[in-house]
């Protein structure tokens, strides 16, 4: 850590946390705080998003810390390296973790608002755009009879084709499903049972599969999709995810936040 870190102060925004091994090949567990609005010290209040990452020995310390800090909550770190300021998107890890403070011109920022844009498909429906995210527009969809949330990641003028695209994985639902699962279960099983399966459950492959929910799709306009499911506590957790292009199937079965 540079002896000139300055203190950080930020409003949460979101809040989460996860296996670092998993996450990004690190030991102990991330408190994951996304803070927005910002600021270095006393300096001007950054609009844009901060990711500050906190490392913990474990997840019950993870979930403790991450249990004091609600949505909305003003809080004050130290990072490991500067941030830059007007750069979205930036990732920093958590030195020191000074807790919660009062700053009144950041409890007082109201950022520029406009309304999100909307696209309207003939078949799937509406899309919203998220304006939080870049080329993120949200809509929902039925998935082997269940309501999913479907999302569109494009441009506006892209976002035809990311339909379209995922127009065809709806079409073709149960096809799809199961090509999940056999990845999931291909990919995931034997980490389950020999890491996570803490209460040495004896589930076969079916048990194993009813555990999941599909929740999330987001598709581009190359293709590319996402499939985001629920674990049903199998990983304590986390997201599974799979991930492939409409073209060329599957590519791999992972576990996410």
């Amino acid at each position: 850590m540079s002896a000139s870190a300055p203190i950080i102060t930020g409003k949460v925004k979101y809040l989460a946390h996860g296996d670092a091994s998993f996450l990004r090949g690190a030991e102990g567990w991330d408190v994951d705080f996304g803070l927005e609005p910002w600021r270095i010290g006393d300096g001007q209040i950054q609009p844009d998003c901060l990711r500050a990452v906190l490392t913990t020995p474990d997840r019950h310390a993870a979930a403790a810390i991450a249990g004091q800090f609600p949505i909305g909550t003003i809080l004050s770190v130290t990072l490991h390296d500067t941030p830059a300021a007007g750069k979205a998107g930036h990732t920093a890890e958590v030195a020191t973790l000074h807790g919660q403070v009062s700053d009144a011109q950041i409890e007082a920022y109201l950022p520029e608002v406009r309304e999100p844009l909307q696209y309207a498909h003939p078949q799937l429906g509406t899309f919203v755009e998220d304006l939080r995210l870049s080329d993120f527009y949200t809509g929902s969809a039925s998935w082997c009879g269940t309501p999913i949330d479907l999302i569109l990641l494009a441009s506006l003028e892209k976002l035809p084709e990311a339909a379209e695209h995922a127009q065809h994985l709806i079409a073709k639902d149960s096809i799809w499903q199961a090509a999940f699962e056999d990845r999931m279960y291909s990919s995931l099983y034997e980490i389950w049972h020999d890491n996570w399966n803490e209460d040495d459950e004896q589930l076969d492959r079916e048990e194993w599969l009813a555990r999941t929910r599909l929740e999330t799709i987001d598709v581009d306009e190359a293709g590319n999709f996402n499939a985001f499911l629920e674990d049903g506590d199998l990983f304590w957790g986390h997201s599974i995810m799979v991930s492939g292009n409409i073209q060329t199937g599957i590519a791999s079965a992972n576990l996410a936040g």
